[in-house]
């Protein structure tokens, strides 16, 4: 794998990167690759918290069961994450009674030995420079950047997008199974029960 200004250009989708959950441990994106996922970098004392994060634990309950992983990554770059990954855990689990994956405290704009490479990849395959503030969203389909939000959005409002590409999530598995199986694409005969 090449790595070329901290990002790993040989990484075939944001899933071939890690990062630490929550709770320390070192994990491969994949183990939570799905259809569709939205990504989010969150501060516990921003402007936008109350907002986000409830509009965030809505997304979760409405779309999670269809294909939608939501990945939020703690940051203290711009000042407003100052606690412990394990204080910030149970501040939005009892708060916003969250069920949506929480990772470790990173810095979303961080050189160095401090950057973290999935937000290195979503900046440079996606464009618009450093991430600027809190509750920037990157939308993630198929393992591919697809759109970037700035913090100004309300995560309600990419809802219609999230829509539109589980939809096409859907028949685009329908159409693999189809060319892969032919007429019995996830159909089930008497004989084969």
């Amino acid at each position: 794998m090449l790595l070329l200004a901290g990002v790993a250009f040989g990484a075939r989708d944001f899933y071939d990167h890690s990062a630490k959950t929550i709770h320390g441990e070192k994990v491969k994106l994949r183990k939570f690759e799905s259809p569709v996922a939205l990504v989010v970098n969150v501060a516990s004392l921003c402007g936008s918290t109350d907002g986000d994060y409830k509009a965030l634990q809505s997304l979760h309950e409405k779309y999670h069961s269809k294909g939608l992983t939501i990945m939020a990554f703690p940051s203290d770059t711009f000042r407003q994450e100052p606690t412990t990954d394990d204080h910030i855990y149970e501040w939005a689990s009892k708060k916003y009674n969250v069920g949506f994956l929480m990772f470790s405290k990173v810095d979303v704009n961080g050189k160095g030995r401090f950057k973290s490479l999935p937000f290195e990849y979503l900046k440079s395959t996606l464009g618009g420079g450093p991430v600027k503030w809190n509750f920037e969203k990157f939308l993630i389909v198929g393992g591919k950047p697809v759109k970037r939000y700035d913090r100004m959005v309300n995560p309600m409002d990419i809802a219609p997008e999230i829509d539109a590409a589980l939809a096409q999530a859907v028949i685009d598995k329908a159409e693999m199974e189809e060319a892969l199986y032919g007429n019995r694409a996830g159909l089930l005969e008497e004989d084969d029960l």
